[in-house]
């Protein structure tokens, strides 16, 4: 059982090194991709910020709480896309007929498919929600983590890598974890 998860995290290195040295041949498109989604992201965080300028809270939801919930949100997504976006076009595999190829090799189907599709320019995402963080943890001085909260928030994190059923219930239990613990404080 584990040489064949040693196995699949083998091959999925070798998919994703393969992609990386593709994307490394055209530097300034590689470049241009990451400030684009870097730019694209600002954007959206700007809106948020700009949306609640003018009220100290919507519907009890002060700014850096809403800039906390964003950051995590963006910063799973981006680690989402990064790592596990060839399950976006599972579907368009099917619809080729192409998973017969992919069935027919000597490795795990799955291995293969979240290996195929990996852009670096999902880096501008991730690299956003940083700086966005940083910004969120300014607006909310009250709020004092001890690092068993930052391990339990990033494990939610990395739980909300599929997009799909896992996304929301690590989410909301963090989203309620500091609700509540900038209300008490």
């Amino acid at each position: 059982m584990f040489s064949n998860l040693r196995n699949d995290l083998r091959l999925y290195r070798w998919l994703i090194g393969m992609q990386l040295r593709v994307q490394a041949q055209y530097k300034l498109n590689l470049v241009v991709d990451i400030a684009t989604y870097l730019i694209t992201a600002s954007v959206e965080f700007a809106g948020l910020l700009i949306i609640f300028g003018p009220f100290p809270s919507i519907l009890g939801w002060k700014i850096g709480e809403v800039a906390l919930l964003y950051t995590i949100m963006s910063i799973g997504f981006g680690l989402a896309e990064l790592i596990g976006a060839g399950i976006d076009s599972f579907d368009v595999i099917i619809r080729r007929g192409e998973f017969d190829r992919v069935l027919l090799r000597p490795a795990g189907a799955f291995t293969q498919i979240i290996g195929s599709d990996f852009r670096l320019r999902r880096l501008g995402r991730i690299t956003q929600g940083a700086f966005a963080f940083l910004i969120a943890l300014h607006l909310l001085p009250g709020l004092h983590w001890t690092f068993i909260t930052n391990c339990c928030n990033a494990f939610s994190c990395l739980l909300s890598r599929s997009r799909s059923v896992l996304l929301f219930p690590p989410v909301t239990c963090l989203i309620a974890r500091c609700h509540l613990a900038c209300r008490v404080r």
